[in-house]
């Protein structure tokens, strides 16, 4: 009885030293989940980063010319401008340049919490990514682009962000004038033409004095089909007064004028109702070598390849003939699958709002239809397909 007394006092007595070693290491478990995840978090921002520097660096036109030295420079570069100016502690980048491809190894440190108690100032990360180079080819793209009023304020300053750095990347990659062209199709309920090269031949009626351009859904069938204005009444554009159009940038036919590209994506003001189909449909007629918009070189060049890039953020809700969403949607099913049937890539973008499965089938495949559930995400979406686009392709 005695020896059981004395072990119950000494191990009393070893109850606070017992406590201070379970929280000791209750906190270095906790402190080292928390280093943790800062080091997961730095190294996701890290692949990121160079993700987007190899490819801006495979498509800098300069960068066949740089030496070693300048290419790792040159990648640094982009890196940082990826990361808004500045990289993890102690960034180093070692870059790979050849026609082929462009590897690019980084490591860093993160500076620890929690670890420092126990003697770890820093933890290491370090990724890798390479992005493999193509011929990219000839090529027209179509963008048709939602910019209703729904689209106000963060959603339309971000689509043109992301609209200029896709022109970026796809001006960087042609290697040859008009390797690459593209036309730019803004749309609400109508769309705008330009009225010097929309002639009075086209149109059903007289244009409306002083008119701009409004446009609105041509008569059935014909609204959702790329027929040309050949004179029959059915199949002739139709005019309306200005005010139907709002402050609706015009349709820029094909170009390969970057600079005018552009300066164009700063004419889009978010303004008025949805209607997809005639968005698209304008799509269609800027690829096409018939009247009104007769710029395509597809007749004359069997290896070009053809792209429609559709984003919107709502559902349609009005036209011409003040139709139901539903109604609406089925003609855009049709102008869809006419798309497709003329052998273009149609890519889809839902951006937050939207029919997702009326969109989702309207692509190409599934691979071609993007949900974004924030506009912040739109410059890296179209820095991606600008990427899928211009054959390049990442791996790790």
């Amino acid at each position: 009885m005695r020896f059981f007394r004395r072990f119950r006092a000494d191990a009393s007595a070893s109850i606070p030293v017992i406590a201070s070693m379970l929280m000791l290491l209750v906190v270095g478990v906790t402190g080292a989940a928390v280093d943790f995840s800062m080091a997961a978090q730095q190294k996701a921002r890290l692949q990121g980063m160079i993700d987007s520097a190899a490819t801006a660096l495979a498509v800098d036109p300069e960068a066949p010319r740089l030496g070693a030295s300048e290419i790792d420079r040159r990648a640094l570069a982009y890196a940082l401008a990826a990361g808004s100016g500045e990289g993890p502690d102690g960034l180093q980048l070692l870059a790979q340049y050849s026609p082929e491809q462009v590897t690019i190894e980084a490591r860093a440190r993160v500076a620890m919490v929690i670890g420092r108690i126990f003697g770890f100032d820093f933890a290491s990360i370090a990724a890798t990514v390479t992005v493999e180079r193509a011929q990219t080819g000839a090529l027209e793209i179509a963008l048709v682009l939602d910019n209703t009023g729904s689209m106000e304020d963060e959603k339309i300053r971000e689509l043109r962000r992301a609209a200029k750095l896709f022109l970026d990347r796809m001006e960087q990659l042609a290697r040859q004038p008009g390797d690459i062209r593209i036309a730019m199709v803004p749309f609400g309920r109508n769309v705008r033409a330009d009225p010097d090269w929309m002639q009075d031949k086209w149109l059903s009626g007289t244009r409306p004095k002083k008119w701009k351009g409004c446009l609105t859904d041509r008569a059935m069938p014909h609204d959702i089909a790329d027929d040309p204005p050949d004179g029959q009444a059915a199949r002739l554009f139709v005019a309306v007064d200005d005010k139907e159009c709002g402050k609706l940038a015009p349709i820029l036919p094909l170009t390969e004028d970057f600079r005018k590209l552009r300066s164009h994506v700063d004419e889009m003001i978010a303004d008025g109702s949805t209607n997809i189909p005639i968005g698209l449909v304008w799509g269609l007629h800027a690829l096409s070598p018939r009247e009104p918009l007769n710029q395509s070189r597809r007749a004359e060049r069997p290896t070009l390849r053809q792209v429609l890039i559709v984003l919107t953020d709502g559902d349609n809700t009005d036209n011409r003939w003040n139709m139901k969403s539903e109604a609406i949607d089925a003609r855009l099913r049709l102008a869809c699958r006419n798309a497709r049937d003329a052998g273009i890539v149609v890519f889809t973008i839902r951006l937050i709002e939207g029919n997702e499965r009326l969109l989702r089938d309207c692509a190409t495949s599934d691979e071609h239809y993007f949900n974004i559930r924030r506009a912040k995400d739109l410059p890296e979406l179209f820095s991606g397909i600008a990427g899928s686009l211009t054959g390049l392709r990442i791996t790790r």
